[in-house]
């Protein structure tokens, strides 16, 4: 005999009951290529931890120079001339300490950013009209200059200096740099 011949009705729902569809296959998602993060910079040596310093306190009192010509209000120039005088008595004692620790300044990456973003600071204040719009711009700069200086002596000066008494400055530094920001603000 002859097996019964399926007519589709064996898959029928139930009275009540719904039917059921198979369910499509899901897509398979696009290959994407998954948000690398940056490699984290190498570790900065005793000499490009100075480095950075270095260029800092030198930029910072590039600055303040034009501000102290082209500001109008006092408040502003008065800024300028602190960042003259304690940039450059940190300048100094950074000075004293590498020699005393008979460290050359080196390169690195950070210092190549760091200069680079003062170079094109010093060239917007440069172009800048004097008064009131100069004011803003440098006290914004300020803002902006030294809150990258602080994320640069939090994330890789003070974590990666090895001599003591580097260390202590970049401490003394650190507290001046949030005190300048403060004031900017």
């Amino acid at each position: 005999a002859d097996p019964p011949k399926q007519t589709g009705a064996e898959f029928a729902p139930a009275s009540g009951q719904e039917a059921m569809t198979p369910a499509p296959m899901p897509e398979e998602p696009a290959p994407t290529e998954a948000a690398v993060p940056p490699p984290a910079p190498e570790p900065l040596k005793d000499p490009q931890i100075a480095g950075v310093t270095q260029a800092a306190n030198q930029a910072e009192i590039e600055q303040a120079k034009i501000a102290q010509k082209k500001a109008k209000h006092a408040r502003v120039k008065k800024f300028a001339a602190m960042m003259i005088k304690h940039h450059g008595d940190a300048q100094k004692k950074q000075d004293k300490l590498v020699k005393k620790l008979t460290i050359t300044v080196e390169e690195s990456p950070a210092l190549a950013e760091l200069k680079t973003s003062a170079q094109s600071t010093l060239t917007k204040l440069e172009s800048a009209p004097a008064g009131a719009d100069f004011d803003m711009a440098y006290m914004n700069a300020q803002v902006e200059a030294h809150q990258q200086v602080l994320d640069v002596v939090d994330k890789q000066l003070l974590p990666n200096a090895q001599n003591e008494e580097l260390k202590t400055l970049l401490t003394e530094m650190r507290t001046v740099i949030e005190a300048h920001l403060t004031e900017a603000r």
